[in-house]
């Protein structure tokens, strides 16, 4: 038996969503000051997902914790 699959299961998360996320965030000071917030509290990656959702951006807790490397001032090694 085949499987319907709609287009929405099939969409993935990929890099060009969490770069996209970025330079949004960059210009939105809103969504700056809540990733702020975050990263000072010492939020997990899932926040960050979720807060990227909020905003139409799918993207990964490993792509969070990359990115976090090189934009996040609050990021520990």
């Amino acid at each position: 038996m085949e499987q319907a699959t709609s287009s929405k299961a099939l969409k993935t998360p990929n890099t060009d969503q969490m770069k996209a996320f970025i330079e949004k965030a960059r210009s939105d000071t809103a969504i700056l000051a809540k990733l702020d917030a975050l990263g000072a509290a010492g939020a997990s990656a899932d926040k960050i997902v979720a807060l990227a959702a909020e905003y139409g951006y799918t993207v990964t807790e490993e792509e969070c914790r990359e990115a976090a490397k090189t934009h996040c001032p609050h990021y520990k090694h």
